[in-house]
Formats: C-alpha cells, sequence, structure tokens
C-alpha cells in the first residue's frame, strides 16, 4: 500500500492538513501557556514542518517556548486545556503564573492552554527514536494517529484533514515521510546541529549546505592522503 504524497500543490487532488495556532504565549520556569486562536492554516505551506523543527530542538527552555509559540499545544484534550473561569480559580504559583499573565492580557479569552517543557522534550524524544527506526516509537505514533482520527472535508478538488492538535500532526508527518523514504539522518551524526531532514533524494546523506561541503572537504582530504605518494 503506497503511503499518501502530502502536498499543498493545487494541481489534481492536494492534501493540506489543517491546525489550529496559538495567538499569544508566556513561559515560566518551564510552564507554557497560550491563548489558542479560532483560525487554522495549512501546515504543509510552512517552509519548515513542525516534525523536523521538533526533532532538532535543543533542549533550553527559551527553544521549547518559541517552539510551542509557533505551532502551539502537543495535545488538545481537557488534560492540557483552561477554561478562563478555571484560570480565576488557580492560586499565584510560580507555575501558574505565565496563564495568569495571559489572563490578564487578554480577560475575555475564552480557550487557554498549558505545556510544559518537559512534554515538548517527552515527545521530541520519542520522534527521534522513531527517526532513528525503533520499532516501538514507531508502533507508538502510528497508534496514536489511529487513536486520533481526524476530521476531514473535502472542498474544490482538495482533501482538507483537520488535525486535532501538534502530536497528531507530526506523526502524520513523520510516518508519511518515513514511507517515503524521506525521513533522512545526516551522516554528520554529532557535528552537524541539524541531524533530522526530509530527503530531497531518498539517497541524500547529507543534510545539505554545510554538512554537504564539509563532506566534500573531506573525501578530498582523504583522496590526498592516500594518493599524494603515488603521483609522479
Amino acid at each position: 500500500m503506497k503511503s499518501v504524497k502530502l502536498s499543498s500543490a493545487k494541481g489534481g487532488i492536494g492534501i493540506s492538513l489543517h491546525l489550529r495556532l496559538p495567538v499569544a504565549v508566556e513561559c515560566r520556569i518551564g510552564r507554557i501557556a497560550g491563548l489558542l486562536g479560532d483560525k487554522t492554516v495549512d501546515v504543509l505551506s510552512a517552509k519548515k514542518q513542525p516534525h523536523v523543527a521538533l526533532a532538532n530542538l535543543p533542549d533550553d527552555e527559551k527553544a521549547v517556548a518559541n517552539f510551542v509559540a509557533r505551532w502551539g499545544p502537543m495535545h488538545s484534550t481537557k488534560d492540557y486545556f483552561i477554561t478562563a473561569r478555571s484560570v480565576k480559580e488557580l492560586l499565584d504559583y510560580p507555575e501558574t503564573e505565565a496563564v495568569r499573565k495571559l489572563a490578564a492580557i487578554y480577560p475575555a479569552a475564552r480557550e487557554f492552554f498549558l505545556d510544559t517543557q518537559w512534554l515538548v522534550i517527552q515527545h521530541r524524544d520519542t520522534l527521534r527514536k522513531a527517526w532513528r527506526a525503533d520499532r516501538s516509537a514507531i508502533e507508538s505514533m502510528r497508534r496514536h494517529v489511529s487513536a486520533n482520527s481526524s476530521s476531514w472535508n473535502f472542498k474544490s478538488g482538495r482533501i482538507e484533514i483537520g488535525v486535532p492538535d501538534l502530536w497528531t500532526t507530526i506523526c502524520v508527518l513523520f510516518l508519511n515521510d518515513l514511507g517515503r523514504h524521506k525521513a533522512g539522518l545526516c551522516e554528520r551524526g554529532a557535528e552537524c546541529p541539524a541531524p533530522y531532514f526530509q530527503k530531497p533524494r531518498t539517497d541524500q546523506k547529507f543534510c545539505g549546505g554545510a554538512c554537504t561541503d564539509e563532506a566534500r572537504k573531506e573525501i578530498k582530504r582523504n583522496w590526498w592522503h592516500q594518493n599524494r605518494g603515488k603521483q609522479k
């Protein structure tokens, strides 16, 4: 069975993944609070897609907060969402201060969410394991997609998929890349600052840019060391 080629192209039957994004985010000691907007965007139209961004995400709090501000909460369940009424009932502990600050700025807001740095990093690590062909991680992502069915809409020759949350979106994007042999891992390893990438070609070994240039230089150096004494 072939994987669906996810594409934002307008020709033929196209597929788009629609995701709600945050309009504001506050971060405090690893707690990331946000206000979710009503509008949706097509994730496939982004130059850098969220599963690649998450896989290459560093551990520091600012980077994680910026990621959530760009893409929104990992989950859309009631465990991670807070109503305006609930915000008023929260005690002013440091871990809830980010939520209270947003509530003060947006008093008419209906729906807040609360993520943590730990939760984002945990999902990043699962994604990295799957990217490195860990079968249990891949199967976990497949089960999540199956259990979190999305809404489908057919419009003007296009299939619009409404994804419930960011983690489901990331699972769909990664599993599609995996099925098409497009989930690349740069062979420069630890020397590469962003080793997880989408392959333009299935045989591509390096993420491109500086890594490709360095790999070519290394090949030339190795050739020189092996052949310099043989040349007359």
